[in-house]
Formats: C-alpha cells, structure tokens, sequence
C-alpha cells in the first residue's frame, strides 16, 4: 500500500491497545494497570489476585495491603531474611524486594503492620499507593 506510514499505524495500535487494556482493567475491577520496565513484577499483583489456593491458610489477597518497608542502612542480610518470615508467619507475601536501598514491598494483612512499625531494624513504614503530579 502506496503512501501509508507504518511506524505511525503502529504507534497508533499501540496507543489503541493501551487504552483498551487500561480501560478494560479499570472497568472489571478497582485494580489500575501498571506500566514499568518490568511489568512481570509491576502486574504480578493482578495475577495473584487470580490464582485461588483452596489449601493456603494465608489470607486471601483482597484481604491484603501493599506497604513499603524500608529499613536501616545497618540492618544485615540475616535481619532482612528474619523479616522476610516474619511477613510470611503473619499472612503476608513479598512482592519487591529493592536492591538500592535496603527495603521491600510487602502485602500484609492491615491488622499486622503495627508489629513492623516499631522494629529496631525498620526505618519507615508506608502504604504503597499511586501517586500523582499535577
């Protein structure tokens, strides 16, 4: 076909497709798409929300928040491992573990974060939410 430009019909689909995905995922649920350079582990959240275990005694995941856990720079490999469990016992699973600083996305149940907040080796506690610039 004489006189149509492909990159642009391809960007346009592009374009097309992403606001269908994002329309689409707004519209079944309350759950927002995210868009990173690893969407494996930026959406991996929408797929476990659609994984059901009939024989997990954790909580299920829409019972879940996601929180930021940061800790301090002195903390050891062994102490973030002994967090790592401590999520786990207590309900809860990693879902990003940060390499520049010492810290971790976790999805806990609301009830149990208290017992993060106020831990020797944790910095800072806070729910990881979507934020917006004007």
């Amino acid at each position: 076909m004489k006189g149509i430009n492909r990159p642009l019909v391809f960007v346009v689909l592009a374009v097309f497709l992403v606001f269908a995905l994002s329309y689409s995922a707004k519209s079944s649920s309350s759950k927002v798409l995210k868009v990173t350079s690893n969407p494996t582990v930026a959406n991996s959240d929408l797929l476990t929300n659609s994984i059901v275990n009939p024989t997990s005694e954790m909580s299920s995941t829409s019972d879940l928040k996601s929180y930021i856990i940061t800790l301090k720079d002195s903390v050891s490999d062994a102490d973030i491992n002994a967090l790592h469990s401590k999520v786990k016992e207590l309900g809860g699973q990693i879902t990003t573990q940060y390499t520049l600083i010492k810290g971790f996305v976790a999805k806990l149940p609301p009830i149990h974060i208290s017992s993060f907040e106020g831990h020797d080796h944790v910095a800072t506690v806070e729910e990881d939410q979507e934020v917006k610039i004007q």
